[in-house]
């Protein structure tokens, strides 16, 4: 739940494994991530903030702030910001689907600074992926992976 639980987000896991990165993965460490199944994610999600590249040019980054998503079937059905609905649409729906779940655990990590790989890292954080998973169990083969980084409470049912 995001958005002081005003934002839900439902995903389906099925037998997919989760994976732990304690040291042996990115730099820094300190994550748990799942490939979910693809189209049985559902609801809705609020980020406080979202960095994403250029469709076009990588290196270029766009922030969106405080953007409510809305995901049916496992696809970035829309957000409240219509910037942000103009660059997802240039992405395509392969690169729109959600493809990872993680939970950040490095409590060394004390602030979110636009770098994924970073942010995605810190104590208390989460991060919905969408794009490629292929590489972790999934089966939604995509242009690119792109991590979404939010704040907010995991409610496991």
């Amino acid at each position: 739940m995001t958005g002081d639980g005003k934002y839900a987000l439902d995903m389906a896991f099925g037998d997919r494994q989760w994976s732990v990165d304690a040291g042996d993965g990115d730099i820094p460490c300190g994550e748990i991530s799942v490939a979910p199944v693809e189209n049985e994610t559902n609801g809705e999600v609020f980020f406080e903030k979202i960095y994403l590249p250029d469709a076009e040019n990588p290196r270029i980054r766009h922030d969106f702030d405080k953007v409510v998503l809305t995901l049916k079937n496992g696809v970035i059905e829309s957000s409240d910001n219509e910037d942000f609905n103009k660059l997802l649409e240039s992405y395509g729906k392969e690169n729109s689907t959600v493809c990872e779940l993680g939970i950040g655990m490095n409590p060394g990590v004390t602030s979110l600074c636009g770098c994924a790989v970073l942010d995605e890292k810190m104590i208390g954080t989460f991060h919905i992926g969408i794009g490629d998973n292929t590489m972790f169990g999934g089966e939604d083969e995509a242009d690119f992976h792109n991590d979404l980084v939010g704040v907010g409470e995991l409610n496991w049912k």
